[in-house]
């Protein structure tokens, strides 16, 4: 991938997204993945490998200080073919839907689940505060971890949603991890509570009689 200065991280974000056909972009849907970029990007989930993915990540990232949220973000965007992208945009990029939470996908993670494994769809929607899901017991874990600890986290859980029909807006992942911090201010406890937050503010949709 060539490296251009006009186009951010996020940009990369979308180029990595469009190589699964999440947008409707003449050309994009039947084009042959970049494979080996892919592969590249998906190395830089942990520290361990995230060499790798140097040359396809940091020639987009402005400021040191977002190298390891973008690594990560990459990695994640990278991991998940079939959990497309929730922002569609029409042909000439204009955006028709908006921002989706990240815990607004975990729920729905959760429901799926709770269907697949033969739930009522009522039951499916209720929440127990005293039996938490697998999703919801990485959420409640996540303010703890550090930002690397975090992207393992929630890559874990898009990997339990990757065969169900849910979209996840991976630029929100990206503004989560680039505002991570360390959990010490007000603000940082904010940022890595809000997952949790939108996980149990989740309404049942509203069904047409």
């Amino acid at each position: 991938m060539k490296a251009n200065s006009s186009i951010s991280w996020q940009g990369l974000i979308y180029r990595t997204r469009m190589q699964f056909g999440d947008y409707a972009r003449q050309g994009q849907a039947k084009a042959a993945p970049n494979r080996g970029m892919l592969a590249r990007l998906r190395h830089g989930l942990t520290v361990e490998s995230e060499t790798r993915a140097y040359g396809d990540v940091l020639p987009y990232v402005d400021r040191k200080s977002e190298q390891d949220a973008a690594l990560r973000t990459a990695a994640i965007a990278a991991s998940h073919p079939t959990l497309q992208q929730s922002t569609k945009t029409e042909e000439d990029g204009a955006v028709v839907t908006k921002h989706k939470a990240l815990g607004t996908s975990c729920r729905e993670i959760s429901v799926q689940l709770a269907l697949k494994n033969g739930a009522p769809i009522d039951v499916a929607y209720m929440v127990d505060p005293d039996r938490p899901d697998p999703i919801a017991q990485r959420l409640m874990q996540l303010p703890g971890e550090d930002l690397d600890g975090a992207a393992l986290a929630i890559n874990r859980i898009l990997t339990l949603g990757d065969s169900l029909a849910v979209t996840v807006d991976y630029f929100d992942i990206a503004r989560l991890l680039a505002r991570w911090g360390k959990g010490v201010t007000e603000g940082s406890l904010a940022i890595r509570r809000s997952p949790l937050r939108d996980y149990y503010s989740y309404i049942q949709p509203k069904t047409k009689d």
